[in-house]
Formats: C-alpha cells, structure tokens, sequence
C-alpha cells in the first residue's frame, strides 16, 4: 500500500514511520522547510531556542517506548530540574505541577522529529492545497496513493479535506495561538527550576523556559537563553503586533518573576504560533471510522503536547494497517 502523508510533525513523522515498518510505502508532504511542526529549534548566534515544544512528558506513552528504544537516544536528555510556579512577582514550588519525567535533545528538540523522519520519504517545502479523488486513491501533487493521513492542524485539515468534497468536522476542537519570545543574555542566571508556569492562565507570561538549564550548553559559559511563551489572551490580541512591542512587553514580565538585569537581552527574536495547543479536543475515534482510507491526525483529537501527537500517528498507522 502506498501512503501519503500531508504535514510532518509529530503525528505525520510518527504516522509514516509506522507505516513503512508495516511494509508500506510512505510520502510525507511538508510545506515548511523543516520538518517537526512545534518541535522546532532556533539557533542565533551561540544562543539554542526551543520556542514550541520544550520537553516531552510522555507518561509512560508510546512516545516514551520510541525514545528510549527504538530511536537513537546519544542526544537524548533527562531534564534534572524541575518546573515551578509563578503568580507574576514571586517563583516558588507549585503542588499543580507534578514531578514527572521530561525529555528533550541535546541539540534541541527537533532532533526528535529528525529521528522520526529518518528512513522516511519526506519532501519539504511542498505546500498541498487541495487533494484529489479517483478510482478509490487520493491525488497529492500530481502523486497517486491508495490511502491519506492529513495531519496538519485540524482546521486546515478540514479545509483540504473538503477540497474532494469530505465534509467531516471536529466541532469541539479550539486552538490557541502563542507568542514565544527568544532572549540571549550575556548575563548568569542560576535556580533550582528549568521552567515556570503561571498559575493563572490568564497571565501574559505564560511559560518561562531557561533553556541552558534545561539543556545544558545552550548559551556560553557565564551566559543565559530564554523562552518566554506568552499566554493565550495576551498572544490572541497580541498576534499580528510588531516584534519590538512584544518584546518590550515580555521584558516586563520577565523581570518581575525572575529579577531586575534582564531587560536588555544580547539577542531577540519572535516566533508565533497561530495554533498552538488545542484547548479541547474532538477524539481521533469520532473522526476516523473504521475502515476509512482517508485520515485526520494530529493533536486536534487526542491532546496538546508531543507525546498526544505522536499517539494520534501511531493510531492513523494503526487504523490504515488494519486487516
């Protein structure tokens, strides 16, 4: 069976590999020019970001299996420090956050969808707009497969599905958008945590990452790199704002969870992220009948972090294997 693959996050890496270790053959179709959707590391200079995913938590998933086993783990690293706290003045151990096992890469957290993908077909910078169907296979870029995994996020999987007339809707799913901030500093910083959250999910600042405490190596010696993702509401009304505001605004917050001599950052940059994590979710099942040789996947039905996707792949593998 030959299978095409629309998006190559997490979910359609995960999907593909799946599907050539069942003895198919798998085309992954990205339109970026990297593969690994929110997975994503951002080099400047000395600086490493990982500006979407930061860690992978998987809870004993299958994503853990994958990490751990099958797929080359020398790069792969247990983060020692723990995620606190913040209200937006003060850090301190929150008992909503629980102390779980989180991953991440040496060379940042791409490195796990690179993994995923090798072996695998992948055509980066090919942007699918509309599919056709005809004689019981799907058209991708001029390209005849006998079977489908759309795994883009779940809006823009819906509009191409309809392009061949498929009217099926995840009506409970809703994104969120995220604003991510990279900040270098020529400046030490030290704690006993990798990340903060806000207690309050109505905070600007979101989640603060200091990522060469996290990761060791991320910034020179002496030095600090930080990722500051910024909340829903404030990244909603914010999306489309010039870069320098949204700088101006995170520096802000930055200086009053972790202290005064973080306002002049050595780098900046932005990242945005129009959908970031599904709020709610509609269910890969509701979506997906048996027997279907066209499949949604993707966070949008099973749950906002890497190791969700990574499921939804494996079960549109799964589903399409079937017997």
């Amino acid at each position: 069976m030959r299978v095409g693959v629309v998006g190559a996050g997490v979910a359609g890496l995960a999907a593909a590999r799946a599907l050539v270790q069942g003895g198919c053959e798998a085309v992954v179709f990205e339109s970026e020019a990297h593969a690994g959707g929110r997975c994503r590391t951002v080099s400047i200079g000395p600086y490493t970001f990982d500006p979407g995913a930061t860690s992978i938590v998987p809870r004993g998933r299958p994503v853990e299996r994958a990490m751990t086993q099958e797929l080359d783990a020398t790069d792969l690293v247990k983060i020692a420090l723990p995620v606190y706290t913040h209200d937006g003045r003060r850090v301190y151990k929150g008992a909503g956050v629980p102390a779980t096992s989180r991953y991440c890469y040496t060379p940042g957290i791409q490195r796990f969808a690179e993994l995923l993908a090798d072996g695998t077909d992948v055509r980066l910078g090919a942007k699918v707009s509309s599919i056709e169907k005809a004689d019981h296979q799907y058209t991708v870029l001029g390209e005849r497969f006998d079977a489908l995994v759309v795994a883009t996020p779940t809006p823009t999987s819906e509009d191409l599905i309809a392009t061949i007339g498929d009217q099926r809707k995840a009506y409970n799913t809703r994104y969120r958008s995220c604003l991510s901030v990279l900040l270098g500093y020529e400046k030490d910083f030290q704690a006993p945590y990798h990340a903060v959250v806000a207690e309050e999910s109505a905070h600007p600042l979101h989640w603060l990452s200091i990522e060469n405490l996290k990761v060791p190596g991320r910034a020179p010696e002496g030095c600090t790199a930080l990722v500051v993702q910024m909340g829903p509401k404030y990244s909603k009304w914010n999306f489309d704002a010039p870069e320098p505001d949204v700088v101006a605004d995170a520096l802000v917050d930055v200086e009053r969870v972790i202290g005064r001599g973080f306002e002049s950052p050595k780098v900046q940059a932005i990242v945005r992220w129009p959908f970031s994590q599904p709020d709610s979710v509609s269910g890969f099942e509701t979506l997906n009948p048996p027997g279907t040789r066209l499949v949604i996947a993707g966070d949008g039905l099973e749950g906002g972090r890497t190791e969700h996707a990574y499921d939804s792949g494996i079960k549109a593998a799964k589903l399409l294997l079937a017997p």
